[in-house]
């Protein structure tokens, strides 16, 4: 049934109307060594069952490719995992790491080719990829904006041409973004590819679950695949995003460095889920190990308002707060208004999370004493090269983590252009 790798056609044609082409690339043995493959991309009457079954067959015969040949799934078990992840739900990415270091090695590979000129893609494609993005983007951060600018700059300076069909909402809307992916899978054969920002992770794992067999689906946000989807057909393409458990570190590691090993601190926090569990748990766990108190925390779900009202009631509940950590831009932009109407500014510290526009120009002020500044460009670039790898059919990454830094008010502006000369090198300046 499956062509050997030697008897490979040099030319493949693959039309869209091809449903099933999805999860042969995703499974069966893998492509050999081909110099050239023309992707035509063309349109495939729907109406037209033969000429639909006559390009399923030619995919069949000239062989298939797996996106995960570089990982060895053999002996792979769910329920020989240790009880800690199977309870959580979710690798965390040092434990998917540990488990597979191979990916590891092909994500640092894509990760150090980032700040390299653009590679042109090494096959032809005669028409537009068609991508869906599903991203909760309605909101104050620019992270998702920046995100899709991204993902549009590298695929053009990789020749990639694309069209997009935007699924945008905002944080925290499940049923809303439940509904997009029904109506997505309604309309499955629109599509080429599918990325999703979850409205939350553990929330949407059904769904992830339902669009992965039927599309190539790249997970944003997040670097922790489900742990029971491995070698499943439920597994996404890649699921590729900045770390919140390592930006935590990253944030403790600054704390208490600079600030000391003793204070007061309060969580203004995210959306409850694994992004708010990993950024603020984890910072909270890490300070209070180096010798701070948590003394309050608030829900602030990302909303600006509803982080201003925690932030003012935790201020006056406990005027001995030294600092308040913010789980988002939302929260960080919140926490300053209410420090700003006490004339705090200058006593009790905060933070942003992600280093955005918002937040860049408020520590440029010296407002926002210091933030975790993603690389944020090589977030969408990531989202670029696993297109570009899958269309070459290569061995992609299941998760990528772009790089992270903290930065804080001390920079000049100098100093901040030559960090977002770089990590906006796509996005650019954002007036939103």
């Amino acid at each position: 049934m499956w062509a050997t790798a030697g008897r490979l056609q040099t030319t493949i044609h693959i039309h869209r109307k091809v449903t099933k082409m999805n999860k042969f690339w995703k499974a069966g043995p893998i492509l050999g060594s081909v110099a050239v493959l023309s992707l035509a991309l063309g349109a495939c009457s729907a109406e037209n069952p033969e000429e639909t079954a006559e390009a399923t067959s030619a995919v069949i015969e000239t062989g298939a490719y797996n996106s995960a040949s570089h990982i060895d799934y053999s002996g792979f078990d769910p329920a020989t995992l240790d009880v800690a992840i199977s309870e959580r739900g979710f690798f965390l990415l040092q434990e998917w790491h540990d488990k597979f270091p191979t990916d590891e090695a092909l994500m640092r590979q894509v990760i150090d080719s980032l700040s390299a000129e653009p590679i042109p893609i090494g096959v032809e494609i005669t028409e537009p990829i068609r991508i869906a993005m599903m991203f909760p983007s309605l909101e104050i951060s620019d992270a998702f904006a920046r995100l899709q600018l991204s993902i549009e700059g590298h695929l053009t300076a990789i020749g990639v041409p694309f069209k997009v069909t935007e699924f945008f909402i905002n944080s925290g809307e499940h049923a809303v973004q439940a509904g997009q992916i029904d109506k997505l899978l309604a309309n499955k054969d629109l599509y080429d590819y599918v990325i999703i920002g979850p409205s939350e992770y553990l929330v949407q794992k059904s769904n992830i679950g339902r669009l992965a067999p039927e599309i190539p689906t790249l997970v944003m946000n997040v670097v922790n695949p489900y742990f029971d989807f491995p070698n499943t057909d439920n597994m996404p393409l890649s699921t590729i995003g900045f770390d919140h458990g390592e930006g935590a570190a990253k944030l403790c590691e600054y704390t208490l460095k600079n600030f000391g090993t003793s204070g007061n601190f309060a969580l203004q926090r995210y959306l409850p889920g694994l992004i708010d569990s990993g950024r603020s748990d984890n910072y909270a766990n890490c300070i209070v190990e180096g010798g701070w108190t948590l003394v309050n925390e608030y829900a602030g779900d990302g909303d600006q308002e509803k982080s201003f009202t925690g932030s003012s009631a935790m201020l006056t509940a406990n005027p001995e707060l030294d600092l308040i950590h913010n789980g988002s831009t939302a929260g960080a932009l919140g926490t300053l208004a209410a420090l700003a109407q006490r004339d705090l500014m200058e006593k009790v510290l905060t933070n942003g999370w992600g280093g955005g526009q918002d937040e860049l120009d408020s520590m440029l002020k010296g407002e926002l004493d210091f933030t975790l500044f993603r690389v944020n460009d090589d977030w969408g670039a990531s989202v670029a090269e696993v297109i570009r790898l899958h269309l070459e059919q290569k061995p992609v990454p299941a998760v990528i983590a772009p790089t992270m830094k903290v930065i804080d008010k001390s920079f000049t502006a100098a100093e901040v252009k030559a960090e977002t000369d770089y990590a906006f090198r796509y996005s650019g300046i954002l007036e939103r």
